[in-house]
Parts: C-alpha cells; sequence; structure tokens
C-alpha cells in the first residue's frame, strides 16, 4: 500500500507539473523517479524480493544530479554508500539487495532522465 500511494502521489505529481507548464527538466526528474519507483515495486511485489528503494532512489539521484548540474556531482557516489552501508547494518536488506537497487536507479532513473533531457529534448 505505501508504494502504491508514492505512485500515485508521483502521478499526480507529473500531471500538475504538466498542467502548469514546469520546465522540461522537472519533467525528465519526475519521470526517472517514476521509473525507479515503478521498477522497485514491481521487483519487490511481483518477485517478491526486496530490492533497495533506498539505495536507487539514492543512486538515481546522484545519476540525474550529476547529467543535469555537473560532472563533479558524481562525488556525491560516496552518499549512495553510506545509505547502502546503514541498509545493510541495519539489516534491512543484504548488500546484493542494496546493490541492483542503486544500479536500478543509476539505469532507470539516471537513463530515462538523460533520454528525456539530453537525448529527446
Amino acid at each position: 500500500m505505501p508504494l502504491a500511494t508514492c505512485i500515485l502521489s508521483l502521478a499526480v505529481s507529473i500531471a500538475v507539473l504538466l498542467i502548469g507548464s514546469a520546465p522540461f527538466q522537472m519533467l525528465a526528474l519526475s519521470g526517472g523517479l517514476m521509473a525507479i519507483l515503478v521498477i522497485t515495486t514491481a521487483i519487490t511485489v511481483f518477485m517478491r524480493w526486496k530490492i533497495s528503494l533506498h539505495g536507487a532512489v539514492a543512486a538515481g539521484t546522484v545519476a540525474i544530479l550529476t547529467i543535469a548540474v555537473t560532472p563533479w556531482l558524481v562525488l556525491a557516489t560516496l552518499a549512495v554508500l553510506w545509505v547502502g552501508w546503514s541498509r545493510v547494518h541495519l539489516r534491512d536488506h543484504t548488500a546484493l539487495q542494496v546493490t541492483l537497487g542503486a544500479l536500478t536507479g543509476v539505469i532507470a532513473g539516471g537513463g530515462l532522465y538523460w533520454l528525456l533531457d539530453v537525448v529527446l529534448r
């Protein structure tokens, strides 16, 4: 239920951005985050495997900021490592769940943002 609520909330936010003629980068950002949320939710619900949403969002955010602002922000990957470490340390996830969550964030979130903002814009 919480994941479905997040997806619905983000969908409403995207609709508001579209209606309000938000800058294209905001739509690309929201699209990237929606991709992360939908993919991690699908893996968690349908495959019954608890992929790390925290790891996915942290890594996706760094990827998007690196593309949108400056390549220097790749240094924020250190924060992604801290998030991953905390998820494993708290025993909420395994190292594999965190790693694959982070990869999902970079590929789905960063990839879709790059496709929408850099390639298609």
